[in-house]
């Protein structure tokens, strides 16, 4: 006998990106539920093509795929292909590691868990992200990411709102090598990996989980929930999938209590077997497999945004790179991008690398930063300037047509700068030297503030 539950809620969440409508989840609903096309994303054989028959999250050797119906595919021993794909969340077989698209047309996923779509509104791989990409390239076995448009850019440590014809590469997981054109003329700003003051650079993102349930204790103290019991009203749901997962009030151990149930528990045990007893709405939201799917893979599910009136179908409301769940659980404001990852406590003459180019201007760094090799960074630039510090005087523009090759090494008190086909100003603390000819050797001191140009 399907429970029938009069839904009234009693919990209007308080979120810091501004007061949004919790929707009431009623009435009921006698309609079949109809089946999964999981058999068609598992074909006995190991390969098949057609057109799905149903929406919904179905999943296979390739990942975890959320589809609508109508969806065409071909499958192959080689890879999956799909026509669209609301949300997909996809192994490198290398690693482990996963890596997330959303809302893709095109899509390519191969066996060793690499993605190429024509488009997506958001990309992610651990600590990289990028939003509106065109014609993306991700490599699994070599975590390389590639793409002929894409913006708001974020690396672990720094942002690029907008690039062309771009490659991030990395090894396990860190920054090796990026390339990219500058689509306008522009000034982008990038952490210094090789900084002897990176202790006076801060994570503007990071937030404190004092009870470890992932919602920061910013969003907890603004939502009245205990940031130091994972489980505020201790029904034996995290507070984290009250609000991320489930419909329920992380405040009330029974959130709907009209219902002849006696916990928010026992509520989701009952949905997890029919999610259809909460009515009408499951049915237009096509969860009647899932009371938890996550169509676009923020990590807010379909239901919970649909209750805090957010749309389950994009990812990143603002296109700031930070998907809306990240932005919710931290505090952040998904109404507006956050620009600035890291910001500089103290004053810091070598935390940043500042990149100044104008359209089609080309940039390329390859980074080493292994322990038993020289920590330096090797930039290619073309139409650009370089600087490396801060309160620079001027810049000089080389005459050559050719791409300029710096080398920045670090050293014990410094930095040795090599430099090809590049005319330089380097400000030390005692002299100004412009230096120019094929290939130059120099040498400063860790406080240096110096400026190249191409």
């Amino acid at each position: 006998m399907k429970l029938k539950i009069f839904i009234t809620l009693l919990f209007a969440l308080i979120l810091v990106f501004g007061s949004y409508e919790v929707k009431a989840l009623d009435g009921d609903t006698n309609e079949d539920i109809t089946p999964s096309p999981s058999e068609q994303f598992n074909p006995s054989s190991g390969s098949g093509s057609g057109v799905t028959n149903e929406g919904g999250s179905v999943s296979n050797s390739h990942g975890n795929f959320d589809i609508s119906r109508g969806t065409s595919f071909d499958i192959t021993p080689s890879g999956i292909r799909l026509s669209h794909v609301n949300h997909a969340k996809i192994k490198n077989k290398k690693n482990g590691k996963t890596a997330k698209i959303s809302n893709a047309k095109n899509v390519f996923i191969d066996k060793d868990g690499g993605i190429t779509a024509d488009s997506a509104d958001l990309f992610e791989y651990e600590k990289f992200s990028v939003t509106n990409v065109k014609n993306l390239e991700y490599t699994a076995e070599e975590e390389r990411i590639e793409f002929t448009e894409g913006t708001n850019i974020r690396t672990d440590k720094d942002l690029f709102q907008k690039l062309k014809d771009a490659t991030f590469k990395y090894e396990n997981q860190e920054l090796t090598n990026l390339k990219f054109i500058f689509p306008e003329k522009t000034t982008y700003k990038i952490t210094n990996p090789l900084s002897f003051n990176l202790n006076k650079v801060t994570d503007t993102t990071y937030r404190l989980d004092t009870d470890n349930d992932g919602l920061s204790d910013d969003f907890e103290k603004l939502n009245g929930l205990d940031m130091n019991h994972p489980d505020t009203d201790s029904d034996e749901l995290t507070d984290y999938e009250e609000i991320m997962l489930y419909p329920t009030n992380p405040l009330k151990a029974d959130t709907y209590t009209t219902d002849t149930l006696t916990s928010d528990k026992e509520l989701i045990e009952q949905l997890k077997a029919d999610p259809t007893i909460l009515g009408d709405i499951i049915t237009e939201l096509g969860l009647e497999n899932n009371i938890a799917r996550d169509s676009d893979g923020d990590g807010i599910s379909d239901i919970n945004e649909y209750r805090y009136n957010m749309d389950y179908k994009r990812a990143d409301k603002d296109a700031d790179g930070f998907s809306d769940g990240y932005e919710l659980t931290k505090a952040m404001d998904i109404n507006s991008a956050d620009e600035e990852i890291y910001v500089i406590l103290e004053e810091c003459t070598d935390c940043f690398i500042t990149i100044e180019g104008e359209i089609y201007s080309k940039i390329e760094a390859d980074i080493v930063l292994e322990p038993t090799e020289e920590n330096k960074i090797t930039f290619t630039l073309t139409k650009a300037n370089l600087n490396l510090g801060s309160n620079f005087i001027k810049s000089l523009i080389t005459n050559k047509n050719l791409p300029a090759v710096i080398e920045i090494k670090k050293i014990s008190q410094g930095y040795n700068i090599t430099t090809t086909n590049e005319k330089q100003i380097i400000f030390s603390r005692d002299s100004i030297e412009t230096l120019e000819g094929n290939t130059i050797s120099h040498s400063v001191g860790k406080d240096v503030q110096f400026h190249f140009s191409n």
